[in-house]
């Protein structure tokens, strides 16, 4: 189980949520407004993110902690472990571990 309470990044207010990844479940202040994020993701296949503008291929955000970092990097800067998790990161013509997410450009 994650609590996540991360500071804006810009003038957003931050986001505060929990997050059950094997659930793949999300509840808390924000909980809605990141799974309109990870659902708009999940449509696309992709997300921008950081560093700009890299663009994240995702599978299943609620259940990935490096998807749902790169989903909720958009709008918060993230923690020291959260941003580990979206540096876990391959190129598209590389291997890519069981864990890491692919960076299609």
């Amino acid at each position: 189980m994650y609590r996540v309470d991360f500071p804006p990044a810009g003038a957003g207010k931050g986001l505060q949520f929990q997050w059950d990844p094997v659930a793949g479940v999300l509840f808390g202040r924000d909980a809605a407004f990141v799974l309109l994020a990870v659902q708009d993701a999940l449509r696309d296949g992709t997300v921008t993110s950081h560093p700009w503008p890299t663009i994240y291929r995702v599978h299943d955000p609620l259940h990935s902690l490096p998807e749902l970092a790169a989903v909720i990097s958009q709008f918060c800067v993230l923690n020291d472990e959260w941003q580990s998790a979206l540096g876990r990161i391959a190129p598209p013509d590389e291997g890519i571990e069981p864990d890491a997410m692919q960076v299609l450009y």
